[in-house]
């Protein structure tokens, strides 16, 4: 799921057709919470309306309620004659008011989403797989998906010793039940204080005390892993697999 940031900016460059360009001034920015809605609405309009002066009405209040009176080079508007484009600003709107309501605990919680994020945001967290692995996560951002359930967009490294590979890619919108022992498929976590008790708690089987690691130890143990993939491989490359176990990781 997109940021708050990303979801404005997107917008943004639709109905100005200058990309990434934020206008800081304008009606958007200055009242996100109240002026989000009628933008919604006008695009919404656009998208449904049949005659001519009622798009022209709509499309005038989207550019008063998003772009600012900064003079830029004229450009077209991406909304005009897309309607895809307008389709993905109403999902901006959508993303936009999910990520307000981000900001306040929900019912029966004590820590709402975006307190999580400003604990997590930026940090690794580690998944034990024991016989299939392990993953780490650089997480970029949590959120609710459309189920309720969390879910973390992010970059993952992922150690499988059933494939005897490491491998790297981006995730979003990637489900915590997903992870290996962590959150329960059945009984998914729901409360933002849940998932920062089992983020906090001993990953499966290992002494450590919380799923979070270093960027240094995370180094450390996928440098470990190379060396141990290439050992159960029944590889040759002796000199290969000794350079991975006596490698350790750069500080500083």
């Amino acid at each position: 799921m997109k940021t708050l940031e990303e979801a404005i900016l997107s917008i943004e460059d639709s109905v100005s057709g200058h990309y990434r360009h934020p206008f800081h001034e304008s009606e958007l920015r200055k009242n996100l919470e109240e002026n989000v809605e009628f933008l919604k609405f006008n695009l919404e309009t656009l998208l449904k309306a049949k005659k001519k002066e009622v798009k022209d009405s709509a499309m005038k209040n989207i550019r008063d309620i998003v772009l600012d009176t900064k003079p830029l080079e004229p450009r077209t508007s991406r909304l005009m004659d897309s309607e895809y484009t307008i389709k993905t600003c109403i999902l901006d709107c959508e993303t936009i008011l999910m990520r307000l309501a981000e900001s306040n605990p929900e019912e029966g919680d004590t820590k709402s989403v975006q307190d999580l994020n400003e604990e997590y945001s930026g940090k690794y967290l580690y998944f034990n797989g024991d016989e299939s692995g392990a993953q780490y996560v650089l997480v970029k951002n949590i959120h609710k998906g459309k189920d309720g359930y969390f879910e973390v967009d992010g970059i993952m490294i992922k150690v499988d010793w059933q494939d005897n590979t490491v491998a790297v890619e981006d995730i979003s919108n990637y489900s915590f039940t997903d992870f290996y022992y962590f959150d329960d498929e059945e009984e998914p976590l729901t409360k933002c204080s849940d998932l920062d008790r089992a983020l906090k708690s001993q990953p499966m089987d290992t002494s450590l005390p919380s799923h979070v690691r270093s960027a240094e130890e995370v180094v450390g143990e996928v440098i470990e892993a190379f060396y141990w993939l290439l050992h159960e491989s029944g590889s040759e490359a002796k000199e290969l697999r000794e350079l991975f176990k006596n490698t350790k990781p750069q500080h500083g």
